[in-house]
């Protein structure tokens, strides 16, 4: 009788505790994302290159390059963490 008790007053892991993929619960892992697009600011990065030698070339400053250079690193930054399922190897962008 304790044991029928037992079982369904088991409190259940909420929702988002749980992976979409595998169903396990408080599997998550906080780790580097390893499946991401880091196009965005690695581009703002080389435009930052440019603009800079553009800006010694022809000598109208690096203040373009500096912009493009902070919107690189803020970009990377923003993109750089996800929760990873330890079970199934799921990746939930920006550890929800």
């Amino acid at each position: 009788m304790n044991a029928g008790l037992a079982s369904e007053t088991r409190i259940a892991a909420p929702d988002w505790h749980r992976c979409p993929e595998c169903d396990a619960a408080d599997s998550w892992q906080t780790a580097r994302r390893h499946r991401f697009s880091p196009f965005g600011a690695v581009l703002l990065a080389v435009l930052a290159f440019w603009s800079a030698l553009a800006g010694w070339l022809l000598g109208f400053g690096y203040v373009l390059a500096a912009v493009l250079i902070s919107s690189s690193v803020v970009a990377m930054i923003a993109t750089r963490t996800a929760e990873i399922c330890e079970v199934c190897g799921f990746v939930r962008p920006g550890g929800q």
